[in-house]
């Protein structure tokens, strides 16, 4: 459900129930008068972008059904609750929030977890939380320093569960969690087909508890990544193909790609970041610098206005979708 924000760099080179069904996707027919001329009207979405208070920078690092965002504020952790996004303090940096108002985060090097007004240190190891499990909120996944080696980790109830790393590699990290679906990423050493050497290159995963880790990358690819997830095991992020140096946004099954998203004159690179249960996804353009709204079936709209670095993180079942717009935090709202 959730999306890792920042794994873009790779290309610089246990949940009980699922969640209530989802809108579906909002049509795209322009209602703004602010909209980047660079792009047709009809290629906007019918949406509108609410500034939250309280933040002259920042971003929305998740948004919950129930319409609770967090993210940063000027450099700390913020909350924006409810439908008129009254904005709260944190102590800690979040990146995630589930449901029932559970917040993962992390600070001073540790994952935490945020229940009831109470700060719960997840993890005395160097760790790192990135995702909550939307609907059940005792499970919480990142990743956990073991013997000088990451591990992708998973918190139940405060306990943790090691993954560990997949099979040859040396670094993993979960970044998505949803109904006992846990996807993430991997540095393995590896073939570089372009240059004849030996790599450490980043793979997307899946793992579960029964089977453990499956790589979702294509034969033809050379890295990939995953970023989240939804309760019915769709999970987004993107791949590097041999030869081609430019990502492409993907989105996987349990077993693999399942889609590919190639880009258009207008928007070449479009990656999608954070999936909901219907299938609408949050993403970015890696090219033009947009964020975007985004379908199964291959179809992207730019969000109003379509600022340069604006920057799309998360969605949640009403398909309203957190970021950064103007580089103030945002939520992006369904015109009714």
């Amino acid at each position: 459900m959730h999306r890792a924000v920042f794994i873009r760099v790779a290309f610089a080179l246990i949940a009980l129930t699922a969640c209530r069904a989802d809108a579906p996707v909002a049509p795209s027919q322009p209602g703004h008068s602010d909209l980047n001329p660079n792009f047709p009207a009809e290629l906007f979405a019918n949406y509108t972008p609410v500034e939250l208070p309280g933040a002259g920078t920042g971003i929305v690092a998740d948004i919950n059904d129930g319409g609770d965002a967090v993210g940063v504020a000027d450099g700390a952790g913020a909350i924006w609750r409810g439908a008129a996004h009254t904005k709260g303090d944190l102590p800690f940096n979040p990146a995630a929030i589930a449901n029932d108002g559970t917040i993962a985060g992390n600070l001073d090097g540790h994952a935490v977890m945020f229940r009831n007004g109470q700060l719960i240190p997840l993890d005395s190891a160097s760790s790192t939380a990135t995702a909550i499990c939307r609907c059940a909120s005792e499970t919480i996944v990142g990743s956990v320093v073991v013997n000088g080696e990451r591990h992708a980790a998973i918190w139940v109830g405060g306990v943790r569960i090691d993954a560990g790393v997949p099979p040859g590699g040396t670094s993993s990290e979960f970044t998505g969690a949803a109904n006992g679906h846990f996807v993430g990423n991997a540095d393995v050493p590896t073939r570089n087909l372009n240059t004849g050497t030996i790599e450490i290159l980043q793979q997307a995963f899946s793992w579960s508890h029964d089977t453990g880790w499956h790589n979702l990358m294509a034969p033809w690819d050379l890295v990939s990544f995953v970023t989240g997830v939804n309760s019915k095991g769709f999970a987004v992020g993107g791949e590097g193909r041999v030869l081609i140096p430019d990502p492409i946004g993907v989105a996987f099954d349990t077993l693999g790609i399942i889609s590919e998203y190639f880009g258009d004159p207008q928007l070449r690179i479009r990656i999608p970041d954070a999936i909901n249960d219907s299938g609408t996804m949050a993403g970015n353009d890696d090219e033009v610098s947009v964020a975007l709204l985004m379908g199964l079936s291959g179809g992207a709209s730019v969000l109003p206005p379509g600022n340069t670095g604006d920057f799309a993180t998360s969605i949640n079942s009403s398909n309203v979708i957190g970021g950064r717009s103007g580089g103030k935090p945002v939520l992006w709202v369904p015109n009714p």
